[in-house]
């Protein structure tokens, strides 16, 4: 699949139909360049969309005849192009944030639920399996969980709760077994319980599952309200997931 720069604008901007984005999303899980340019690409409209398109044409234009003027010596360009591209990153960078934070306080954006199903996938981790353990009961919820029996994970696990205070990885498979049988309050009570549990490792799983149950809510200030902490860390799990939904709400 040949991708242009209308077509990445288009994705970013959810201009295509379902077919052609379904499309463009496999060629994305496998082609690293594209990747790369839809990420630089969706940065740059986050600048545009603070500074304004026809200011941001003018100054790379005007960037351009300086830097490339036949009067300089190659020193001097070499020069005069770093900087500018400093200061474009500069301003793209401070231009995301603006954007981010002004998505992020303003209402209106997109139906919630549209987002959460486009959004939403189902996170699949092994269940460690310790001494005191009854085996045969952890490999049964885990197979309901892996074969989608939602409703029978749940009832597995309220029925033997006590048994799972240290198994992390269970409450998140809660989480989203709730989520998956549209219980978005209860899905939000476990997930707040992990986020503050003593295991980090899931903390972030916890908070961007949360976030989803606050859209399957129809709740979009809530889910603004929860998306700061992946924004800010750039190696936080969801981080990406995170901005693309900060310029969506």
């Amino acid at each position: 699949m040949k991708v242009n720069e209308e077509q990445i604008d288009d994705f970013l901007l959810d201009r295509m139909s379902q077919s052609d984005r379904q499309a463009f999303e496999q060629e994305l899980d496998k082609n690293s360049e594209l990747a790369n340019q839809v990420k630089v690409q969706r940065e740059i409209l986050g600048g545009l969309a603070v500074i304004g398109k026809e200011q941001f044409k003018a100054r790379l234009q005007r960037i351009k005849e300086e830097t490339f003027s036949e009067s300089l010596t190659p020193e001097v360009q070499k020069r005069k192009l770093s900087k500018w591209i400093w200061w474009l990153a500069a301003v793209i960078a401070i231009s995301l944030a603006i954007f981010l934070f002004w998505k992020l306080t303003t209402p209106g954006g997109e139906d919630p639920n549209v987002i959460y199903a486009d959004l939403f996938e189902v996170y699949n981790v092994p269940v460690v399996q310790r001494d005191t353990d009854d085996p045969q009961l952890i490999k049964q919820l885990s197979t309901y969980y892996k074969e989608g029996a939602y409703s029978a994970f749940i009832e597995g696990f309220e029925g033997q709760s006590n048994a799972f205070s240290d198994h992390p990885e269970l409450q998140l498979n809660l989480g989203i077994s709730y989520l998956q049988t549209e219980q978005p309050l209860k899905a939000a009570s476990v997930l707040a319980q992990l986020e503050e549990s003593n295991y980090p490792a899931y903390h972030d799983h916890a908070r961007w599952y949360r976030i989803l149950a606050a859209l399957q809510e129809g709740d979009s200030a809530k889910a603004r309200q929860l998306l700061p902490r992946l924004l800010e860390d750039e190696n936080a799990d969801h981080h990406v997931e995170a901005k693309e939904l900060a310029i969506r709400l």
